[in-house]
Order: structure tokens, then C-alpha cells, then sequence
């Protein structure tokens, strides 16, 4: 029995003591975003994730206590890297429904090109931890759409900001449950700017 406990004393330990990079972790959600673009949130084993990244299972979680952390955190940075950084900044000197368009037609074309990413977006949204990815989008796109809408009254921008997220958010349930393609999501978020905003 003292030897059981010795022998964990000193797994505990050396587990402890593995040195740990941001290289290792960048690793990690390498194959943690290939695995779930490819096959979806369903096909991911954290020792798969540990053999595609060269590490063992205790370096993985030493990075990312869980398989839900793993999700997040690969989600999060997918996010960050294909979506948020690659918003255009508004041109003010278009029509707004121009402007709205070219900003939405962005935010949904990683979606329309791995529509897999976009369902384990909302895999990912219920986790333990997913309020991070909601939080995120909200600080990613703020400073935009508050340049978008300059120069138009406030009442009339709740309304619109209102309309489009319970349209976005209603297309993205309909997504969920196999009713529309990712495709065809900012089609009809087109037509809706479209009808809200055109002659303003």
C-alpha cells in the first residue's frame, strides 16, 4: 500500500515537472481544429489529439484539463484567426447596406467555406467554458459595428442590430437542425439588410 502511494507520489511529480510551451499547446490545437474540421466534435479523442501533436496525454493535459477545454480554446483561436481578424473595417462613404453586407458577407464566408466548423461552433457555445466564445465575438466586433452604423440615429440602429441578430440567430438553429446549408445563411441575412436598410 506505502508502495502504491510512493509510486503515485511520484508519477504526480514528474507530471509536474513536464515543461510546457506555448509551442506545445499552438500543437495541440493544430490538430485539434484539423480533427474536428475534418470529422466534427463527435470524432475527437484526446489520445488521437496527443499522437497527431507528437506528446504524451499528460503534456496535453497539462495544457487543457479537459476535452471540452480542448474544444473551446481550438474554437476560440479558429475564430480569432479565420472570422474576427479578417473583418473589413466599414467604408463610410458607402450606402449602409453595402457597408452590412460586405461586413456580414465576411463573417459567414469561413462558415459557407467548412460549414463542419460553424455546427462545432455551436457545439462548442453550450460547453463548460463556450460563454468564452460568445464573449469573444462580442469584443471582435464591437469596434466595427459601432463605425458602421456613424452618423445614423440610435433608435434606428437597435432596431436594425436587434432584427439581424434574431434573423442570424434564427438561421443558425435551422442550421442546427439540418433545415438550411451554411451557404445559404448570409443569402437571406443579405435580403433582410437589404430590406431594412435600402434608401436609408
Amino acid at each position: 500500500m506505502g508502495g502504491a502511494a510512493t509510486k503515485k507520489a511520484k508519477s504526480a511529480a514528474v507530471s509536474q515537472s513536464v515543461p510546457i510551451s506555448s509551442d506545445e499547446a499552438q500543437r495541440i490545437l493544430d490538430v485539434v481544429a484539423e480533427i474536428l474540421g475534418d470529422r466534427g466534435y463527435d470524432a475527437l479523442q484526446v489520445r488521437d489529439v496527443a499522437r497527431g501533436a507528437r506528446l504524451s496525454l499528460t503534456t496535453v493535459y497539462a495544457h487543457f484539463p479537459s476535452k471540452d477545454e480542448l474544444v473551446v480554446a481550438a474554437v476560440e483561436r479558429w475564430m480569432q484567426e479565420r472570422v474576427y481578424a479578417e473583418l473589413p473595417a466599414p467604408q463610410l462613404d458607402a450606402p449602409l447596406s453595402e457597408r452590412l453586407t460586405a461586413w456580414y458577407r465576411q463573417l459567414f464566408a469561413p462558415w459557407a467555406q467548412q460549414p463542419a466548423m460553424l455546427r462545432v461552433f455551436m457545439q462548442a457555445s453550450m460547453l463548460p467554458g463556450g460563454e468564452r466564445l460568445a464573449r469573444q465575438g462580442l469584443e471582435a466586433v464591437a469596434p466595427s459595428s459601432q463605425q458602421m452604423f456613424d452618423g445614423y440615429e440610435p433608435g434606428f440602429v437597435a432596431e436594425v442590430n436587434v432584427i439581424l441578430t434574431n434573423v442570424v440567430y434564427g438561421l443558425l438553429g435551422q442550421f442546427a437542425s439540418g433545415q438550411v446549408d451554411a451557404t445559404d445563411i448570409f443569402d437571406v441575412v443579405e435580403l433582410t439588410i437589404h430590406r431594412l436598410t435600402d434608401g436609408v
